[in-house]
């Protein structure tokens, strides 16, 4: 509740993920969405996971809940079609995916079934750039300082 607090009272976006054993991964996120629920916070917050089950059980909860999935695989080529599908039927808000592993057509695709798509984990200049250059519509990093820099074109 304090984080949901810090960040939300600062007028910033959060995404919360579900981790932990597969076999408590669908009470976790069914718990986390009510909790939300209960704070008016369903669609304001995102909830990802690499658990697609669970996350689809979180939706059944709470029909309003924003998902933002990771796609599957996690690494490796990626193919558009299958990572449209994965986004289209938990009807995500956006499809999580590691930026090396992106390419424009995978955007178009994800686009075209109605979400975006959010680059992951931006750690260098040279991500920032792969990734713009792909399309996404988000990144997602740890250096703050870096994310900022890179967006203003520093990155060039």
């Amino acid at each position: 509740d304090e984080a949901i607090d810090l960040v939300v009272g600062a007028g910033l976006g959060l995404c919360v993920e579900i981790k932990g054993e597969t076999a408590d991964a669908a009470a976790t996120a069914v718990q986390v969405a009510r909790h939300l629920e209960a704070r008016g916070l369903v669609e304001r917050v995102f909830v990802s996971s690499f658990d697609h089950a669970a996350l689809a059980a979180a939706r059944t909860a709470v029909p309003n809940l924003i998902l933002a999935p990771e796609r599957l695989p996690e690494a490796g080529p990626s193919d558009p079609l299958r990572a449209a599908d994965q986004a289209r039927a938990l009807g995500a808000a956006a499809l999580q995916h590691r930026w090396e592993d992106l390419a424009p057509e995978v955007v178009e695709a994800v686009h075209a079934a109605g979400s975006a798509v959010w680059a992951w984990p931006i750690d260098t200049l040279e991500s920032i750039q792969a990734s713009v250059a792909v399309g996404v519509d988000a990144i997602i990093g740890d250096d703050v300082r870096l994310l900022l820099e890179g967006l203003a074109g520093d990155a060039t």
